[in-house]
């Protein structure tokens, strides 16, 4: 009984062990680019989460990875930013301050393995997770993710043609946020918009989205939702979704492109715990006052 007993703890422990340590088969992403790893991938720890070896992720973002083998200590330097992680210990060192941590660096099959958004974002660097393909996409940034900060909305906050309500705005907890050009990029629910660039044919918006699919793109005028346009799926986030001025239904149609220097402003549209929440961009090319 004992013998038995004993297998049964050996197994256990087993099957918690090796997903710690297991390769995952996650992908790592930089600015649309994947990370090469030589030999140790990165994997899901008992904390749920993801880590990866040090040094390939931080040189992609431009900084130097050092190793102290007394301290068992990785630092991580990037212009006036030092960052260090001793292995076991759920703290880091960010220059002069000491940061509480839910996970701890790792040495797995001789690499030093540290929490990819702690470092990541400690580097400037936005990180986006997607489940559906196992994938991490961090995106370098010239400056932090505004968060959003939503204003409560119904059917009346903002009109269509046909008085029909945006779907999901007359639901209790809508919420949307008015924002300008330059206050990007905005994280809202589990997408984020980092720049938006209206040209004659096509508005680029630069964004990332769980399964990177562009996201519906509404137009609005005189405070009207005139219409929306869609793009494709991408390979990897981030991505540059190109929605056009004309599309098929006005060429059909014979419909004009949209007069962009009409246009109040684009929105951007998703849900956050079944409730639907909206981005409002203001049109860089409008030169009048209008807002939500």
């Amino acid at each position: 009984m004992k013998t038995k007993t004993l297998i049964l703890s050996c197994v256990m422990l087993l099957l918690h062990v090796v997903p710690a340590f297991g390769e995952d088969n996650i992908r790592v992403y930089v600015d649309g680019a994947e990370v090469s790893f030589p030999d140790q991938r990165p994997y899901l720890n008992s904390d749920s989460r993801t880590m990866v070896p040090v040094r390939f992720v931080s040189e992609a973002l431009g900084a130097q990875v050092g190793w102290d083998e007394q301290e068992r200590t990785v630092k991580i330097k990037q212009g006036s930013k030092d960052v260090s992680l001793r292995v076991g210990e759920k703290k880091a060192r960010v220059n002069a301050s000491d940061v509480a941590l839910d996970t701890s660096a790792a040495l797995t099959n001789s690499r030093t393995m540290v929490p990819l958004r702690f470092v990541s974002e400690c580097l400037g660097a936005g990180v986006e997770w997607d489940g559906y393909k196992r994938a991490v996409y961090i995106t370098r940034l010239d400056k932090p993710v505004t968060p959003f900060v939503g204003t409560p909305m119904d059917e009346k906050t903002f009109k269509t043609y046909g008085g029909r309500p945006i779907y999901g705005s007359n639901k209790p907890g809508a919420q949307y946020m008015y924002v300008t050009a330059d206050q990007l990029p905005v994280k809202f629910g589990d997408e984020t918009i980092y720049s938006i660039t209206p040209g004659e044919k096509v508005i680029a918006v630069k964004q990332a989205s769980p399964g990177c699919g562009a996201l519906q793109m509404l137009i609005i005028q005189d405070g009207v939702v005139i219409g929306s346009r869609n793009d494709r799926t991408y390979e990897a986030n981030p991505f540059t979704a190109m929605y056009d001025t004309q599309d098929q239904t006005d060429v059909a149609l014979g419909r004009p492109r949209v007069d962009l220097a009409k246009v109040n402003a684009f929105a951007f549209t998703t849900f956050k715990d079944i409730k639907l929440i909206m981005l409002v961009i203001k049109n860089p090319l409008y030169k009048g006052d209008w807002r939500p």
